[in-house]
């Protein structure tokens, strides 16, 4: 009797397919279970270097350093607060053409002086400053008396809390 039986308790054969189809279906499967938890990581990282790019190009904004600029708002602010602010006070006070009768009594006091043969040289130069304020005036962006309630803090309190910002920021993500 040539004829084998099969024994009932032997296992199914799997084919070289059916591991290659298994083991293809298992890369997928942590592929898709690693994708889920990178694409927030990569997010995130990309997120942080977005933001460090704009924190530098923020630090020296157009060759502009935050420093040099809070450096400059800073003299600008003692500027007007010592020129600006009490000649627009004087525009005020007076009313109208404030720096044309200012000019225009220096001029008078100059003529007194020379006619007395005195040096005129101070108020020669007085005269040429008055002279050269009262013809730039028109070209104000506001009118003068408008400095004297106007906000000379804010560009730099803004510089400062942009710098202190992008310190914090920098300084958080490194």
């Amino acid at each position: 009797m040539g004829v084998q039986s099969k024994d009932a308790t032997a296992a199914p054969r799997i084919g070289r397919r059916g591991v290659l189809a298994l083991g293809a279906t298992t890369v997928c499967a942590a592929s898709a279970v690693g994708a889920t938890q990178l694409v927030p990581y990569a997010e995130g990282r990309l997120v942080n270097y977005e933001r460090e790019q704009v924190l530098k190009e923020l630090a020296n904004l157009e060759g502009v350093s935050l420093d040099a600029a809070i450096q400059a708002a800073e003299i600008t602010r003692a500027v007007v607060k010592v020129i600006v602010l009490p000649l627009a006070r004087l525009v005020s006070a007076i009313g109208g053409d404030a720096l044309g009768v200012l000019l225009a009594a220096v001029t008078q006091a100059r003529n007194v002086v020379a006619a007395l043969h005195l040096p005129t040289t101070l108020l020669d130069d007085l005269v040429a400053l008055l002279t050269s304020w009262h013809d730039s005036a028109s070209t104000l962006p506001i009118a003068l008396n408008q400095y004297a309630t106007a906000d000379i803090d804010s560009a730099e309190a803004y510089l400062r809390a942009l710098k202190k910002a992008a310190t914090e920021a920098s300084s958080a993500s490194s």
